[in-house]
């Protein structure tokens, strides 16, 4: 009876859970087979209890020390820079503006090389040979030089004008020109009678105004007056002429251009003035293969001036741009009908465009 009373007593006053010294006191001593099966199972029952206990119960986050709050909030809060701005192109105002350079005037094989009608002239001066559309600031000097040669009417004359030309341009919106023929030089032999004269030419001072650009056709109204500057003995030639160039150019390559115009001229003498009136009009084409080389071909018309058909001529040009904005340029006219008796007029310019 004692012993199954201290065998209780043993059992029930197993210690507490996780006390291991006292767990290992409390064993009974060897040989004692019932108390040490029953003692393992409870020893295995309260271990595993408290291994469940500790697993199931979270340790509570503890609080940071005071000392750390402090810091962190003694501590500036770190600033982040703004972006730097970046600017940003409006493509539509980029792609606009690029298209409208490249548009009308400004589509151009090169800035030097000239896309102008042939002006060659069969007047005084520039005189009804019309003008461009687009405006340039340049200036050229040349010389101009025709044949007269009627064998069966044992006539003859040759006849050559030194020409200076200057225009400036107004931001590209018009320009002012004008030419000069400081030298006239003529030789004309009629059977048995020869003469040769050679004196100061003819002024002409003008100015264009751009009326129109759309897409690439540009089209410009025009206004020329020629000054009696001639040394002409005893006679004194005025004149003037107002028109309207256009220019189409539908690719880098290629420019279309023409140009109607009213010119008339007379002389101030003693005697009563001869008074001129003239239609002109001139159409055609520049091809610009390369940068340095255009082709320019024309027809250009003359009427009522000396009769209903003045002058029916093809004409050509070469030009050649030698360096940046100096070119040459080599033109020819051939009239093919009309009261014009000329076999030839030709036409040989070196400019600057800047």
């Amino acid at each position: 009876m004692d012993r199954r009373i201290a065998a209780r007593r043993g059992l029930w006053s197993l210690p507490r859970v996780g006390d291991g010294r006292r767990c290992l006191r409390s064993l009974p001593q060897v040989g004692d087979g019932r108390k040490w099966g029953w003692l393992l199972v409870g020893f295995v029952i309260l271990c595993t209890g408290q291994r469940a206990q500790a697993q199931d119960v979270a340790p509570e986050p503890q609080p940071p020390p005071e000392e750390w709050n402090q810091g962190a909030q003694a501590a500036p809060k770190p600033v982040t820079p703004p972006a730097p701005a970046v600017n940003v192109p409006n493509v539509r105002e980029t792609t606009l503006g690029s298209a409208e350079a490249a548009a009308g005037c400004g589509r151009q094989r090169h800035p030097g090389l000239s896309e102008d009608p042939v002006g060659v002239g069969f007047f005084e001066a520039d005189l009804g040979t019309g003008r461009r559309a687009c405006p340039y600031s340049e200036v050229r000097i040349g010389g101009r030089g025709g044949a007269i040669i009627a064998t069966s009417q044992f006539y003859g004359a040759i006849a050559a004008d030194a020409l200076i030309s200057g225009s400036y341009s107004f931001g590209g919106k018009g320009e002012i020109f004008g030419t000069l023929t400081p030298v006239h030089f003529q030789y004309v032999q009629n059977a048995t009678l020869k003469g040769t004269a050679t004196q100061f030419g003819q002024l002409t001072l003008g100015g264009l105004l751009v009326a129109l650009k759309y897409r690439d056709v540009t089209v410009s109204p025009y206004v020329r007056v020629m000054l009696p500057t001639a040394s002409t003995p005893h006679v004194r030639t005025v004149g003037g002429e107002v028109g309207a160039a256009g220019d189409f150019r539908p690719l880098m390559v290629l420019a279309v251009h023409g140009y109607f115009g009213l010119d008339l001229s007379g002389g101030i003498s003693s005697a009563p003035p001869q008074v001129r009136v003239g239609i002109g009009l001139s159409a055609g084409v520049t091809y610009a293969p390369a940068t340095w080389f255009a082709l320019a071909v024309d027809v250009q018309a003359h009427f009522n001036s000396v009769a209903d058909l003045d002058v029916l001529a093809p004409a050509l040009a070469l030009r050649f741009r030698l360096y940046r904005g100096l070119s040459a340029d080599l033109s020819a006219a051939i009239p093919v009908a009309g009261a014009d008796r000329r076999l030839a007029l030709a036409l040989f310019s070196v400019g600057y465009r800047f």
